[in-house]
């Protein structure tokens, strides 16, 4: 069984963190992993890329196509492993993360749970549909991991929507693929003034999604 990491980056300094926390992410007895960064129109990230000693795939867009047309680009190399998890190039996975996460695939799709770090250093605590749980905070947001199996069902991510990761869950879903919202804590999520969920109107972002969704899976898939 093999299972693949991918990283969409576009002007990110810190992608090195993202590549050496996903190459350090330790599998269940019987896995295989690898890591792919899509370097999304940035020749800087193609460079980050090979200057790390690492090995690591790596796909170099002509041009910038946001988060949901990169992991689309990849899903040529993404139906060639069992399993596929996805990293920000600004976030750290956790070692444990994949040893949480596959074990609980059964051909759908897992999401956990963050440690969001603000600028100024705080940590956000609780969210909906969890208890509070010591600084953890937001569902999804990098943290899913899925069968490719879910590929056939719903071809790829939907590039004009808000959220590219969390809308493919959404969508899996309603289309009935097996969905789980585990507890574990299994990312450090950076949140930076050029996040787009964090810059504007927090309310607008909770609206678009609960439009998305009916309240009963809202409560789970909580901002």
């Amino acid at each position: 069984m093999k299972v693949l990491t991918v990283i969409p980056a576009y002007k990110c300094p810190t992608l090195g963190n993202a590549i050496v926390g996903s190459v350090r992410m330790e599998v269940p007895d019987g896995w295989e992993h690898e890591v792919l960064v899509v370097c999304d129109g940035d020749p800087e990230m193609v460079e980050i890329v090979t200057s790390l000693r690492f090995p690591v795939r790596f796909m170099a867009l002509d041009k910038n196509q946001g988060q949901g047309g990169a992991l689309n680009a990849a899903i040529p190399v993404m139906r060639k492993f069992d399993a596929v998890s996805f990293c920000d190039a600004d976030d750290v996975s956790f070692s444990t993360r994949l040893k949480v996460q596959l074990p609980l695939l059964g051909g759908g799709i897992v999401s956990g749970l963050c440690l969001n770090v603000y600028p100024d250093g705080r940590l956000v605590s609780g969210i909906k549909g969890y208890p509070p749980l010591q600084g953890a905070g937001g569902a999804l947001h990098g943290t899913v991991t899925m069968s490719t199996q879910v590929l056939g069902v719903l071809g790829g991510w939907d590039t004009e929507r808000v959220g590219a990761d969390d809308d493919f869950f959404i969508r899996a879903r309603r289309a009935g693929v097996k969905t789980v919202c585990d507890s574990h804590v299994v990312l450090l999520r950076h949140i930076h003034s050029t996040s787009l969920k964090q810059s504007c109107d927090r309310s607008v972002y909770r609206n678009y999604i609960r439009s998305r969704i009916n309240c009963p899976i809202y409560q789970e898939v909580a901002c």
